[in-house]
């Protein structure tokens, strides 16, 4: 150990050129000599070094294979198709109860999270092949598909807001026709599918036939200021905005996200009457009214209720943040509008 310090230290005073000072040399002497005496006899084998050397190569490389075995497979890919009733809705603007459309939770059905889904209502509805993603068995949190294309039947109005239908199975199944006459549809379907209607639309424009849906783009705001792709005519349901992830917007967009979510954030003005509600679990440490307290809510908190009709039963907060964990990186939800919220949640 003297020795390699003291060739240490020379080759390092050596290095800075004939103008060092002689009493460098004599320190290096004097570190020999305290070195000496506190360690008199310790030696280290070069070979040593290079058997730690080794057996941490080797330990790098188990690791390396533990997690390459640990790594799942390439996922295949689904054949994409057309849902089954897509081209006969998308002409006639008709529900005949026998499509492959879905309630909007089933997007989510084959995630690690669905132990938490809850009904999202029957404002929207996905095709089969939104749903099918990837032809492996396993949860499909990384292979979620993003909202881009939606076919939309606009209804009569109602308040000011689009009527949408209230897509019921079972009485479609008893052979109840829904013409989407008075309600509209809002269907989420695939790319490969909007590419095949995007055809369908334009030869029926060549024939100087007018369609009676629809398909447009999903104004996703998540960045500030995003200009609004989707025509200001049409209003989408606000259960598509939750959905998709929609983390900016007005005040008047926010209200409404927090409405469907059934959420009551604390009032930025004081209000002895939310604090109340709170006080007494009305409302709950995440900001969530249970169905029986939300008149009351309502009544304390004006905000609250404007908007989408709330169909969760249960907080929807953990479900949500799993979600957009899912599809966004966390960086991208933590500072929004939105992000804030759950975050306080």
């Amino acid at each position: 150990l003297v020795d390699v310090v003291e060739g240490r230290l020379r080759a390092r005073l050596g290095s800075e050129g004939p103008g060092v000072a002689e009493g460098s040399f004599d320190q290096t002497e004097g570190i020999r000599d305290r070195i000496r005496t506190l360690a008199p006899n310790v030696v280290r084998p070069v070979a040593v070094f290079g058997e730690e050397q080794e057996t941490e190569l080797e330990q790098e490389q188990e690791l390396e294979e533990e997690s390459q075995s640990a790594r799942p497979s390439a996922a295949r890919p689904a054949k994409p198709r057309l849902s089954k009733g897509l081209e006969q809705f998308a002409a006639t603007g008709q529900l005949k109860g026998d499509e492959d459309f879905f309630p909007l939770q089933r997007a989510l059905g084959d995630t690690s999270f669905a132990g938490d889904l809850q009904d999202w209502g029957k404002d929207v509805l996905v095709s089969a092949d939104f749903v099918r993603t990837v032809a492996d068995r396993g949860f499909k949190d990384a292979f979620l598909r993003k909202p881009i294309w939606t076919l939309v039947k606009k209804g009569a109005s109602q308040g000011g807001r689009a009527a949408w239908v209230e897509f019921d199975s079972q009485k479609i199944a008893e052979g109840a026709e829904q013409t989407a006459a008075s309600s509209g549809v809002c269907l989420l379907v695939s790319n490969f599918e909007a590419e095949a209607l995007a055809e369908l639309f334009v030869a029926a424009r060549d024939k100087h036939s007018e369609s009676k849906v629809k398909l447009d783009l999903v104004a996703t705001q998540v960045r500030p200021n995003q200009s609004q792709l989707v025509s200001s005519s049409l209003e989408l349901p606000q259960a598509l905005h939750v959905f998709s992830g929609s983390f900016y917007g007005d005040a008047a967009q926010l209200r409404a996200w927090c409405s469907f979510a059934g959420l009551s954030p604390t009032p930025s003005a004081p209000s002895p009457a939310w604090d109340a509600l709170s006080a007494q679990g009305r409302v709950a440490r995440d900001f969530f009214a249970p169905p029986e307290h939300r008149s009351a809510v309502a009544r304390a908190d004006p905000d609250f209720g404007v908007g989408a009709r709330c169909p969760f039963a249960k907080s929807p907060v953990a479900m949500l943040l799993k979600l957009y964990a899912a599809r966004f990186a966390a960086q991208d939800l933590k500072f929004t509008p939105v992000g804030e919220i759950l975050d306080g949640a």
